[in-house]
């Protein structure tokens, strides 16, 4: 196997795929003894994300699929938002709490950065980007449902939401804020140039955006999640936004609507 630059970053990606597996089941904070594992719905999810990217790699890597790489890339891009999750709501007050579970999650960006390098360096992205269609028009209704349920209450407690929820006020309601601000702007520039670079980035980065929107309403989708009463209208928001932003871009990168209509 030739090891040329693509390989490389796909060798990075597996190695973000092994952390975040290690991360499952290791302590995420100091004390509380709490580990992802713990609740059986977002390890699914996180299974599921981290599985997907492992399978696109191992036929990349083994079996010259050059094409998967970008959906290694959004997957882990997917699990990494994920991971973000917990940790943000302790940002940065407590960071010095933040235990090897916390630190290995993070270590998952590696899947993003290293299968969507290799998926430039493939030069997958060669063909122009689609401009506006349905899809991209419902990725927009996606992320406005996120802008909008960062403020919505995420609990019967009607002070709670992503907005103040983190220890240190706001840490998690910018970060989520900030996230769809650049996928907005990523998308809006790939539909008007037309580049399929672009319109790549894009996916990844609202990957990241979706694991961390959709990441409260994983957790109360079976049970209370964080909270007492379950999940509130915030939750469900962005739970239902990040699936129809995820979708959407996936739907837009993959399959070509005018197409299937003729």
């Amino acid at each position: 196997m030739e090891l040329g630059k693509p390989k490389i970053g796909e060798l990075v990606a597996a190695v973000g795929v092994v952390l975040g597996f290690v991360a499952l089941w290791t302590t995420v904070f100091e004390r509380a003894g709490y580990q992802y594992k713990d609740d059986g719905t977002y390890l699914t999810a996180l299974i599921i994300a981290l599985g997907l990217a492992a399978c696109c790699l191992a036929a990349s890597l083994l079996l010259g699929k050059m094409h998967l790489d970008l959906a290694a890339a959004a997957a882990g891009a997917v699990a990494f938002g994920l991971f973000l999750y917990q940790p943000s709501l302790l940002a940065f007050k407590f960071v010095d709490k933040f235990s090897w579970g916390a630190w290995f999650g993070f270590c998952s960006v590696l899947v993003p950065l290293g299968a969507g390098t290799a998926h430039l360096w493939h030069k997958r992205s060669d063909a122009k980007a689609s401009g506006v269609t349905l899809a991209t028009v419902a990725a927009a209704i996606g992320l406005v449902l996120i802008v909008i349920g960062i403020w919505k209450k995420i609990s019967v407690f009607p002070s709670i939401s992503y907005w103040n929820i983190s220890s240190s006020g706001h840490a998690l309601g910018l970060l989520l804020l900030i996230l769809a601000i650049a996928s907005a702007l990523l998308i809006a520039v790939a539909v008007t140039t037309r580049n399929a670079g672009l319109a790549d980035v894009a996916l990844i980065v609202s990957g990241i955006t979706v694991g961390v929107a959709i990441a409260e309403g994983v957790f109360g989708a079976f049970g209370n999640g964080f909270f007492p009463g379950g999940p509130g209208t915030g939750a469900w928001l962005e739970l239902a936004g990040g699936l129809v932003l995820l979708i959407s871009l996936i739907v837009s990168r993959v399959v070509k609507l005018p197409e299937l209509i003729k």
